[in-house]
């Protein structure tokens, strides 16, 4: 995890103190893998980084793509489709 840490409160020209805080970052991978519905046959797609494949329901889908994302250690993004 990335967080931003400043030391020591800075102060401006006319001596007022910025305020500081730290904000912790998600960690992100360099990719990931996505889980989306097939719109011209049917089911769902995993793609991950050019490559595809197929499946009957998304529950499926979902499975596939943790797996494949645990292997490269990033996230997956699932888009629902059309509500």
């Amino acid at each position: 995890m990335l967080t931003i840490i400043a030391n020591s409160p800075p102060t401006q020209a006319d001596g007022s103190v910025i305020n500081t805080s730290i904000i912790p970052f998600p960690p992100r991978g360099p990719f990931a893998v996505y889980v989306e519905p097939d719109n011209e046959g049917g089911g769902w797609l995993v793609l991950c980084r050019g490559h595809g494949w197929r499946h009957g329901g998304q529950n499926e889908a979902i499975v596939d793509a943790d797996e494949i994302a645990t292997g490269f250690g990033v996230a997956v993004e699932i888009n629902p489709g059309e509500t």
